[in-house]
């Protein structure tokens, strides 16, 4: 597998994880599903242009209906959204996001986990962690991934992608945090909101 390949690999498979059933066996259709994206995925030069994206992503259709036919037809209108969610988060890994100024509230100034391999625990331990600015405990959704960024630490090559979280304090005002599993820095409450004295760096 070379390192396109690869790269899309990682890039399908994390935005699919929590879409992919576990019920049937598509290893060898997604591998064939993969193949096709290699080529129509990524951006060259770094930009990111949606309309070509799209065209790259119906020309996979063949694959994509291949997987679709190796599932009971009762199953098969729920695995067309699941694509569907993994065409948009896809699309989000590369596209700018809409932000607001302050600490975790933009993707050029994420929460700084770090960790990598424990980052998904360090980040539960954050919001477990983290209160609105009255003291309330939050409502957190992991929205998906985006905003890819230049680090040394990424699993292929020099880029990877934040992690963003939906997070809902007791009034039912909402907010996106931008987390960073890769890049490890000073911790701090995302602005607006506070941190209990259980958070451990």
């Amino acid at each position: 597998m070379n390192h396109r390949t690869l790269l899309v690999t990682l890039i399908l498979l994390s935005a699919s994880k929590d879409a992919l059933a576990q019920d049937i066996d598509i290893n060898e259709q997604l591998r064939e599903f993969i193949s096709c994206t290699t080529k129509a995925y990524l951006p060259k030069d770094g930009e990111f242009l949606e309309e070509e994206f799209n065209r790259g992503w119906a020309t996979c259709e063949p694959q994509r209906e291949r997987i679709l036919s190796s599932m009971p037809e009762s199953t098969r209108g729920a695995w067309e959204t699941k694509f569907e969610r993994i065409r948009i988060s896809m699309i989000a890994r590369f596209q700018p996001q809409p932000a607001i100024n302050g600490y975790g509230l933009n993707p050029s100034d994420p929460v700084m986990i770090g960790g990598l391999s424990d980052g998904p625990s360090r980040t539960k331990r954050y919001f477990e962690s983290l209160r609105s600015a009255s003291g309330e405990q939050l409502t957190v959704y992991r929205i998906g991934s985006c905003c890819r960024f230049e680090t040394p630490n990424a699993i292929v090559g020099n880029h990877a992608s934040l992690d963003q979280y939906r997070i809902t304090d007791e009034t039912g005002n909402e907010s996106i945090v931008y987390v960073n599993i890769y890049d490890k820095s000073d911790v701090q409450a995302v602005s607006g909101f506070a941190l209990s004295e259980n958070w451990d760096q």
